[in-house]
Formats: C-alpha cells, structure tokens, sequence
C-alpha cells in the first residue's frame, strides 16, 4: 500500500484535550437526510447542552453538507490536474507543506486513477466536541476506473472559517493512499447483486423494488414480470460478476456484468443506476439492457457509452427496459 500524506507542521496540530473526547458521526453521502443524522448524533453525546436553540444544530448539520460538497469540488480540481485551483482550497498551514511542483508531481503519479474523473465521496467524519469548538470533517474520496483492482483514497480534513453565511471552508490535510479495490462491495454493485438474488428466488415483486421511479412510472410489477420472463434463462438464475462499474458524479453510475450457467449460456448486462435522494445512500436500478451477442468479459476501463449505446440498439428482446432506459431520465458523490 503506497501512502503520499500532506499534512501541516505538529505547530499547527491541536493535540486531544481530556474530557468527554471527540465524537465522530459516519455516513455515506450528503444531503438533507443528513442533517438528521448529523443532529442525531450531536445530541448522542450531549452537546444538545450547549446549544441555544435547535437553530444551532441544524446550522452545523447544514455546514457538515456544505462541507462534503466542497470536498467534491476539491477532489474535481485534483481530477482535472488544477494545481493552483487545489491549492486555493488549502489552509495556510497546509499550503506551505505542499508546493505546486508537489502536488503536480504526485497528480501525475496518480494519472491513471484521476482520469477516471471526479472523485467518489465514500466515506464522512464530523468532529464536535462542543458547539463552541470549531467543526472538522474527516473525508474520503475514491478515485478508480471502471475496471480494476485498485484505487486511489484521498483522505481529506476540512475546516471552516467566517460565520453564517460568510462560512469558508479549507482543506487542512491531505493524504493520498492506493488501495485494494472489491468492486463487487461498492453499493452500485451490491444492488445489482441483491437484484438477481432476488430473480434467483423467483421473487419478481421483491426485485422489482430495486428498480427507480424512473423505470416504475413506465413499467408496472406485471410489465416487468413479463420482461424478465421474456428473457433468456442464464439471465434468471446465472452468476454474476461485476465488471466494471462507471461512475458519473455522486449520483449515477453504470455498471456492467457478465451472466453465466452451467448450461454454458452468458450475457453481458448494462445496469444504469441512480442515486434518488443525496441524503441517502441507497442505489435503485433505472435501465437493464441485456446483450447475449456481445456477452465477453468487459475490457479495461470503462466501456465507451457511445459504443455501448450501439450493443443496446442491437439488444433482443429488451422492449420493456429499452423504454425505462428512454424515460427514466438522468443516469448518473
């Protein structure tokens, strides 16, 4: 595991105080639902005390949102090789660790985890010790291509600075870590897992709620019924193995699969999944395109859409989700 870490000078590092010690609330995601979460959390460890009013702790559930947001925005800079523009978001502290000849030099080390773009915020850390300390959130942002075995983590740390609506936020630490990537364990994945465990079942209605709005609005239960049915045996009860999975921003992604059976038939399967709600980190599937023409393994990186587009034309048999795919939408933190 190869580890890049920037961090401040111990000068500029508040060491723990005793007392109660730090409280961290996870999740997954950004969004309104959070602020429950986060407000659930503050509460849990009593600093519902020190508040003047439930005013104080929706504003930090709303900055905690903020936050993430502006982790993305930092992590699209790191993307797209915006040394200075990255630079901008640094603290100080952490500006004078790092240099622009530096973090040009470890963006082109990591190239071929950036390119696959924006990077996914999988991982959020709020850090409160009472309402009038300063908030810092712990972030990570997984960077990958659709196929591989590895990915690259940035480990951020985020603090605030101004008041209300004048609040900055800042990166105060940067770390940057390859790791082992199981594709087949990030959510998109395990939705498309749990979908076919469910047709596997005969459990039609049960994987039917794994699909969007954007697919239910056009296609009922029995509609969907039919068109599973409809199609070839390997895609009921075959073994899937995630492919790749292509992720568009925080809220959509692509995923493909290879579908086989003993009885020697396959299929390779584009899923498009999106992300519904911001707060929650739940995936629904919106279009299913079978294709047993082109059913190989999927190649390196990710498939190209304008070509995947083509295999759909070309796909049998597939009226009903050629129909949730037109309608749903958007397919895309």
């Amino acid at each position: 595991m190869a580890l890049n870490e920037f961090k401040p000078p111990s000068d500029f590092v508040a060491e723990d105080g005793g007392g109660s010690g730090k409280s961290w609330l996870k999740w997954l995601g950004i969004g309104c639902g959070v602020i429950v979460l986060i407000i659930g959390g503050l509460l849990a460890v009593g600093t519902w005390k020190t508040a003047s009013c439930c005013g104080d702790l929706y504003d930090q559930a709303r900055l905690s949102v903020e936050a993430g947001k502006f982790s993305t925005e930092f992590g699209n800079d790191l993307a797209q090789g915006e040394v200075e523009a990255a630079r901008a978001k640094m603290t100080d502290a952490l500006r004078a660790e790092v240099s622009a000849d530096d973090l040009q030099s470890t963006l082109s080390q990591y190239e071929r985890f950036l390119v696959a773009g924006p990077g996914r915020l999988s991982n959020v850390s709020v850090e409160k010790k009472d309402m009038d300390q300063p908030t810092r959130w712990k972030m990570t942002l997984d960077f990958a291509p659709p196929a591989g075995t590895e990915k690259l983590v940035a480990m951020l740390e985020i603090i605030s600075r101004g008041e209300d609506e004048a609040q900055t936020f800042l990166v105060d630490e940067l770390k940057f870590e390859t790791r082992t990537r199981d594709i087949s364990s990030e959510p998109p994945a395990v939705e498309v897992l749990d979908f076919h465990r469910q047709l596997r079942g005969g459990n039609f209605e049960n994987a039917y709620r794994h699909m969007s709005s954007g697919f239910t609005q056009q296609n009922n239960v029995d509609a969907f019924r039919s068109f599973v049915r409809e199609q070839k045996e390997v895609f009921r009860t075959g073994d899937v193995d995630i492919q790749s999975i292509d992720y568009s921003g925080q809220k959509k992604a692509r995923v493909v699969a290879l579908l086989t059976n003993d009885s020697g038939e396959s299929a390779r399967v584009v899923y498009d999944l999106v992300r519904p709600v911001d707060t929650v980190p739940k995936w629904l599937i919106e279009g299913v395109t079978p294709n047993y023409d082109a059913a190989a393994p999927a190649p390196d990186g990710a498939p190209d859409k304008d070509e995947q587009a083509g295999e759909d034309g070309a796909e049998q048999g597939d009226a009903g989700a050629g129909e949730a795919d037109a309608g749903g939408g958007d397919a895309q933190n």
